[in-house]
């Protein structure tokens, strides 16, 4: 027997547009909605309700227009035209109406001969669309034929508002009224909805201000409500912005202590038996998140109603999540105490996840499956529970947050957070590792850093010196349950003995999920590297005026791309993916089978193809199995809808290091070791290579049973993805298909592979057992020799610690045709997205194998993101593309030479919008670009669409780079300006065309010791240099990057001890570079600085850490030639082109590109009476110019002497380095005048 839903009266329906809590409890508290009074208006549209309403039940689209629509328009105050045709990328279109402020404005749109375009609409308000009533507004029309744009409404009203620039649309079908935001409309289901007759019909005059002060004609105004003030409508929405965005930034720290709360849970509850040892701590980390992963997706369920909160009493009031917090939520705030040894919450807890993973018809609760909730894969949480008062904490944790504007703790509305506010909140959980305090512990900031520290060996934090408070306030739950002895315990301890705290691999208590990518950089990537692989896809089935002959067609299609992110994290980028995917099969009016979105189904049609997509064409592999869970999660939310289960997820999302993994092609059958066949091929050079090998070694390509697995794991493979989820038992056959039949049929070759692999990580196999071994593995049976079962054993536990990923028999369906045979050119992904690792980070060993593998080095200072393109672009289908956010050292950085030749090889890069000096990541320093990449190598040379930010709050200015192939070579801009300098035989690189650059003069630090305790050791500056009159006859002189300006170096008494090598010791370095520094004369360059300041010394300064040091060593030029062409205009501006320093808060001069600045080559062949002749000359012309202010003189001279065959290019050296030593003269005038004053 089921239990009879009941339903509740909804005043409003937001759909993600606003914030449902600032909707809810806030908006009634503004003056605009206190003082207006709702009766009259109600009455008017009532009165005209009863008028109507019998008519409209049968009414068409005109007759809903003329008799309800443009009535109620008139009524909210709109001024508003009819069939203005706008201009589109499509053609002319027509929307139903524009909004205007008055009259006049609409006077003036509607007598506009011809099409509008969005400068003629500057000054209206909105555009709305109608449709026939009740037409549903999620889906096409019914119907065959050919699709079109227009037949979606949603999709409709967001073109509108697109190409009308306005920021607001309406669409209502009459019954339904709909608000539309430009931001969000492409998603196609973030709105605001109100049912009118609903509204009407209840009779509540305060809840029908939800429908008119929301779509009447002041809502779109700004200054209705007062001078100055925005529109109501942007009032809204910004103030739940700003909500949202706070509810966010709390919930970071409190699922912090959450997940602390639930591992000293764990840890303390007696009947668990747990230990704080290695293993058990590892286990309580990763089980603490599984459940947090539990209670995030039940709120977010009851909180978007896809759990029977609203529709059944019993399951809302007894068993529900929102019952169970808000109970405990009184409990805590009234100081009720709660057993650490009693587990009554857990055990409810595990009942509702009963329910979710299975479900009950009684409490209308459907089978969600998934595996989030299968006891079967998280055995540990069926035998181990968490006490009540740590469980209580932690869901509260969650529950609640506080409000920005009362500072009160309110129940969060998980309706308001969207899911890659979950991937903000919840990736940089993912760093940390459990511990338990052995002594008290406190907080302390190191270099913006919170650390942990013991007070015994720093007890000034006791005292509350350095120490950082904890952001939660003392009626945190977590304080009574965590510290009995309250906040700051003993000592001022932040953390006692014996409790658990978190710390990531480097000892910092905040893991800020530092690289979460930023949704507008994730958006931009999937548009421009997706967007594309669709658009060739649905080609074939597209005619030239959009319209779709054949959706089926259209739908198989586009759901046969795949789209990888081979560092997923939470899964931002596959979500977004997702969505994308979805709505271009929305918009081209795809169809499979009559199931998408169909009326009466209770699911819009981008529900329904969000769900086939994330199935279908979605692929990710992660090293960390939590953040695999995590992506599950995300990709769950985003898909799920009312009364369906959740996807299969499990056969493209893995886990594994995507580094490391043998390709098929190069895996012998009959070879002791690595051999030639595992250098770099690309997918059609292996398949020919198998295809022609009739002798010689033999792969496993060469196996026909290996080609039969592949066939059948590749076939069943794409029997799951057509499957889809409509149903449990859906759900039930795609898990039943991949864990008996794909994994199993794969998994010889797997192991094989694991084998093959562990060779380069420590396993050690005799050349004359390989052959007898690999086919043993392979095919089973022959001859076990003594031996194998360890080796067997050895090579499977690298491979689990490895984390080994064989691309190829892992994803067969990508890699392998029908008949089990590589797909050449058609292998591999269609379009690779994400935000790859960053920095040093591999060990040596995995140095090792990518080296061996790839053939490829990044130069001493490896980044293993270059490593995660080399990886990728082997992944690649041929002529397909790969969009990543990366740092943009691979521009010019001197150790990415061997990569760009790489890339310029096998690639040709198509677009990078770098960032330069605007931090992207908040909490890392790190200057980034996003790159996309096309699979095909550049014929001789390619134009690069480059896109920078001069400035960081600047706008991006467009360049192009010219890219040759197989070139090492630096990127730069090239233009009018660059061209003519890059001309063969015009300018130098300055080191080694003219001279040597050096990073020169006094390097000291101490030797291993980390930051940490460097702020506790004597600072070496105070005990080597000093200022003030010179104390020692030996003291040299220092100069320092500040006393340098452009033409000008200041001894401003600064001074190097003599006796500095007294300091050298074990502990320390100190290092003074005087044969750099007593020299004749040398340039000298300030290293902190957007632009080159450059100054000459002939004094024997000693150039500080912040100086470069540049000696001209080819004698025939001049320094003050050199110190000219540094300090000119246009050598900064092509430093500032290339380096992308300017407006950077810590700006550097690096040697590596003071290297590369390109100096104006001088033949020096004027014979020398003429040579000093005609430099008279010109230092006569200059004196003229000083008289007159008149330089054409000047620059005729110089332009005349350049058009000489062969040109006087020493001429023009000779004047400038005069010029540059004025320069000099004029500068040290100004000091002195500047002193004398």
């Amino acid at each position: 027997m089921t239990h009879q839903p009941e339903l509740s009266f909804v005043t409003h329906r937001n759909h993600y547009l606003f914030s449902d809590y600032y909707l809810d409890n806030r908006v009634a508290e503004r003056r605009e909605w206190r003082d207006f009074d709702a009766r009259p208006a109600f009455d008017a549209v009532s009165q005209l309700w009863q008028a109507r309403r019998s008519a409209l039940l049968n009414a068409n689209e005109a007759q809903t227009e003329s008799d309800w629509i443009r009535p109620l328009l008139e009524l909210l105050g709109h001024f508003y035209t009819t069939q203005v045709s706008l201009i589109t990328p499509q053609g002319n279109k027509i929307p139903d109406y524009i909004l205007c402020p008055d009259d006049t404005t609409r006077i003036a749109v509607q007598t506009i001969q011809g099409a509008v375009g969005e400068a003629d609409l500057h000054a209206a308000l909105a555009v709305a669309d109608a449709k026939a009533w009740e037409q549903p507004l999620d889906r096409s029309l019914p119907g065959g034929g050919v699709k079109t744009l227009h037949q979606h409404p949603a999709l409709q009203i967001d073109f509108y508002i697109r190409h009308s620039g306005l920021a607001w649309g309406v669409l209502t079908n009459g019954r339904l009224w709909q608000l539309y935001h430009k931001d969000t409309s492409k998603k196609l289901d973030v709105y605001y909805e109100v049912d009118l007759p609903a509204l009407i019909e209840a009779g509540d005059v305060a809840a029908f201000k939800y429908f008119w002060l929301f779509f009447r004609r002041e809502a779109f105004v700004a200054g209705s409500a007062a001078p100055g003030a925005p529109a109501w409508l942007d009032l809204v929405l910004a103030e739940s912005a700003a909500y949202e965005q706070g509810v966010s930034d709390s919930l970071k720290e409190q699922v912090y202590e959450a997940l602390r709360s639930l591992a000293q849970g764990f840890l303390d509850f007696p009947g668990n038996g747990l230990t704080a040892d290695a293993a058990s701590l590892q286990a309580i980390h990763d089980n603490s998140l599984i459940v947090l992963y539990r209670l995030l997706f039940i709120l977010y369920a009851e909180d978007r109603d896809l759990l029977p909160v609203r529709e059944n009493t019993t399951y809302r009031e007894s068993y529900s999540l929102q019952a169970l917090k808000r109970r405990i939520a009184t409990e805590i705030d009234r100081g009720q105490p709660a057993a650490p040894t009693m587990s009554s919450l857990w055990q409810r807890l595990a009942e509702l996840w009963r329910v979710i993973d299975s479900g009950d018809p009684f409490l209308g609760v459907p089978a969600y499956n998934g595996g989030l909730f299968k006891p079967a894969n998280h055995p540990f949480l069926e035998t181990t529970r968490v006490g009540d008062l740590h469980l209580r904490s932690a869901i509260d944790l969650l529950a609640r947050a506080r409000d920005p504007k009362t500072g009160t703790r309110e129940v969060v509305d998980y309706r308001d957070l969207e899911i890659r506010h979950l991937g903000s909140i919840y990736e940089g959980l993912l760093e940390y590792q459990v511990r338990v305090a052995s002594e008290p512990l406190a907080v302390r900031k190191v270099k913006g850093k919170e650390v942990y520290e013991a007070i015994s060996e720093s007890p000034s934090l006791g005292r509350g010196k350095g120490r950082v408070e904890s952001s939660l306030s003392e009626d945190s739950p977590l304080t009574p349950s965590l510290s009995p002895l309250g906040r700051g315990g003993r000592n001022g301890a932040e953390i006692l003995p014996g409790q658990v705290y978190l710390v990531t691999d480097k000892g910092e208590r905040k893991a800020t999920g530092s690289y979460y990518t930023p949704d507008y950089i994730v958006q931009y990537i999937v548009e421009h590297t997706v967007g594309p692989v669709l658009e060739e896809a649905a080609a074939p089935f597209v005619s030239e005026d959009g319209a779709v002959g054949d959706p089926g067609g259209l739908a198989r299609a586009v759901l046969d791309v795949n789209i990888l992110d081979p560092a997923m994290g939470s899964g931002h980028f596959l979500v977004a993916a997702v969505d994308y995917v979805a709505r271009f099969l929305v918009e081209k009016g795809a169809e499979e089978d009559g199931k998408e979105g169909k009326e009466g189904n209770g699911e819009s049609q981008l529900a329904y193809w969000r769900r086939r997509v994330a199935q279908a064409c979605i692929y990710g592999v992660d090293l960390n199995p939590l953040a695999v869970e995590l992506a599950k999660l995300s990709l769950w939310l985003a898909t799920v809808s009312k009364n369906k289960p959740l996807s299969f997820l499990d056969h493209h999302l893995r886990c594994g290091n995507s580094l490391i993994g043998a390709r098929v092609a190069d895996l012998p059958l009959d070879a002791a070791g690595p051999t030639s066949a595992q250098q770099r091929k690309s997918r059609k050079a292996q398949a020919e290579e198998a295809a022609a090998r009739a002798a010689g070694q033999t792969s496993m390509l060469d196996d026909s049973a290996f080609a039969g697995s592949m066939r059948t794991a590749s076939r069943f493979m794409g029997d799951i993805e057509r499957l889809g989820s409509e149903t449990l038992a859906d759900v039930h056959e795609s898990e039943r298909i991949y864990v008996e039949t794909v994994r199993k049929t794969t998994e010889r070759a797997r192991r094989l592979a694991d084998l093959w692999t562990a060779q380069h990580f420590g396993l050690s196999i005799a050349p004359e057992q390989w052959s007898a071994l690999a086919r043993h593995m392979l095919h089973g049976g022959g001859i076990v020799l003594p031996g194998w079962a360890e080796i067997i054993e050895e090579g499977q536990q690298i491979a689990a610690e490895r984390r080994f990923l064989h691309w190829e028999l892992e994803f067969p369906e990508v890699f392998f045709d029908q008949h089990g045979r590589l797909q050449g050119d058609a292998a591999g992904f269609d379009a690779v997205i994400g935000n790859p690792p960053y920095g040093d980070i591999l060990d040596r060993l995995t140095k090792s194998y990518l080296l061996n593998v790839s053939s490829i080095s990044t130069g001493g200072r490896a980044d293993v993101y270059a490593d995660f393109i080399v990886r990728v672009v082997d992944l690649l289908r041929e002529y397909r593309s790969l969009g990543f956010i990366i740092p943009n050292t691979l521009i010019d950085g001197a150790s990415f030479g061997a990569f760009r030749a790489f890339l310029t090889s096998q690639t040709t890069p198509r677009e990078i919008m770098d960032f330069r000096t605007r931090r992207v990541f908040s909490d890392a320093e790190v200057m980034t670009m996003i790159i996309t990449i096309q699979k095909l190598p550049i014929d001789v040379e390619t134009l690069l669409q480059y896109r920078y930010l001069s400035e960081p709050d600047g706008d991006f200015r467009d360049a192009k780079m010219l890219l040759a192939a197989s070139s090492s070579k630096p990127w730069h801009i090239v233009n009018s300006v660059t061209r003519k300098i890059s001309r063969p035989g015009v300018c130098v690189p300055l080191e080694p065309g003219i001279g040597s650059c050096h990073d020169a003069g006094v390097d000291y630090k101490w030797k291993n010791v980390g930051w940490q305790e460097r702020g506790e050791k004597t600072r070496f500056s105070q005990i080597l240099f000093y200022t003030g009159p010179k104390r020692q006859a030996g003291d040299y002189p220092l100069v320092k990057g500040e006393d340098i300006v452009r033409y000008c170096v200041a001894h401003n008494q600064n001074w190097l001890i003599h006796d500095f090598s007294k300091y050298r010791s074990p502990e320390t370095t100190v290092l003074v570079y005087l044969d750099y520094a007593q020299v004749e004369e040398k340039i000298l360059t300030r290293q902190t600085s957007d632009r080159l300041q450059a100054g000459i010394d002939s004094r024997q300064l000693v150039p500080a850490k912040s100086v470069h040091t540049t000696i001209v060593r080819t004698a025939s030029y001049s320094s003050r030639y050199v110190l000219g062409i540094l300090n000119s205009r246009l050598l900064n501006y092509i430093y500032q082109l290339r380096t992308g320093e300017v407006g950077r808060t810590f700006a550097q001069v690096k040697l590596y590109d003071l290297r590369q600045l390109p100096i104006r080559r001088i033949a020096f062949a004027t014979p020398v009476d003429e040579r000093e002749r005609l430099a008279e000359k010109g230092r006569r012309l200059y004196g003229q110019f000083c008289e007159k202010w008149d330089y054409a003189c000047v620059l005729g001279f110089v332009d005349h002497q350049l058009a000489q065959e062969p040109e006087r290019a020493d001429v023009v050296h000779d004047l400038l380095a005069f010029l540059a030593g004025q320069m000099i003269d004029l500068n040290k005038q100004r000091q002195k005048l500047e002193r004398a004053l």
